[in-house]
């Protein structure tokens, strides 16, 4: 194996790697002649990776060996790694709070909403929609009726409905709102069954039970089977959702304060592009001599 002299002029400097521009500890070598004379005080990193144990990146985090640019293990990353890690777990958390899609992130919590000090929604019967007096009909599912990003995790609100019977008419089969990045769930069916889906578990709510969901969120099964759902932002901003069998659907009823709110409902009956609620008298040409 022969060694190649390290080249040290000035050109060189600009691209040397990084390790032979500067002595190890305790090493007897001599220093470049090109040695800075300030009075900066330099030093060699340390061996150790910082960040090791981080769950994400690549090893090494694209570095080689160890010191803060690298791990000391095989599967470290050291410092750039850590901070990389850092950042995406930060890019996660603030795509789940503000979501990414209009539906509301994990389902898409956020996009698209407006503050509201007091507003009011329901879909009811077959069923008819509305929000803050604007009523309309609306025989679809509705994935994203409601939503809002006041609430840590996100709220929403969704319904699916029936088949059309013989008159083509549907009713909401069941209403769900989500919270808790789509860990909690509470749904109503039009069988007039309640559940609770938590982290994984499910179980009945019988009528005269109460629940703590956490974050100050509250869900109450009254005696006549309806649901009662009170979701806090902790700012001052409450969302009271009211489920409750009727016939063969849901109504949904939403009472809302001091908080953001988008989908369906806010964003009202679909236009037309020609409106067919008004009559238009065509205008009669006068005549007139040539």
């Amino acid at each position: 194996m022969t060694l190649q002299p390290l080249d040290l002029t000035p050109d060189s400097l600009l691209t040397a790697p990084l390790s032979q521009l500067a002595s190890p500890p305790n090493s007897t070598a001599q220093p470049s002649p090109y040695a800075a004379t300030d009075a900066i005080r330099r030093f060699q990193p340390p061996a150790i990776g910082i960040g090791d144990d981080l769950p994400y990146g690549a090893p090494n985090g694209g570095f080689f060996g160890g010191g803060i640019f690298g791990g000391s293990g095989t599967a470290g990353w050291g410092l750039l790694g850590a901070i990389g890690g850092l950042l995406g777990q930060l890019g996660t958390l603030l795509q789940q709070l503000i979501g990414t899609n209009g539906a509301g992130g994990t389902p898409g919590y956020g996009g698209n909403e407006t503050f509201f000090s007091s507003a009011n929604g329901a879909s009811l019967g077959d069923p008819h929609l509305s929000f803050n007096g604007t009523t309309w009909n609306s025989m679809t599912d509705h994935p994203d009726l409601l939503h809002s990003d006041s609430f840590a995790g996100g709220f929403d609100i969704s319904t699916s409905v029936t088949q059309p019977n013989t008159a083509g008419i549907t009713y909401n089969r069941q209403a769900t709102i989500t919270t808790d990045f789509g860990n909690t769930q509470v749904s109503l069916n039009n069988a007039g069954q309640a559940t609770i889906v938590q982290n994984g578990q499910t179980q009945a709510i019988a009528p005269g039970n109460s629940f703590n969901l956490g974050d100050g969120d509250t869900v109450t099964r009254n005696q006549d089977g309806s649901l009662v759902f009170t979701a806090y932002s902790g700012n001052g901003g409450t969302i009271t959702t009211t489920l409750q069998q009727n016939g063969s659907g849901v109504d949904v009823n939403v009472a809302a304060s001091n908080v953001d709110l988008g989908g369906d409902l806010v964003q009202g009956a679909p236009r037309r592009a020609y409106p067919t609620d008004h009559h238009i008298t065509p205008r009669t040409p006068t005549p007139h001599n040539e």
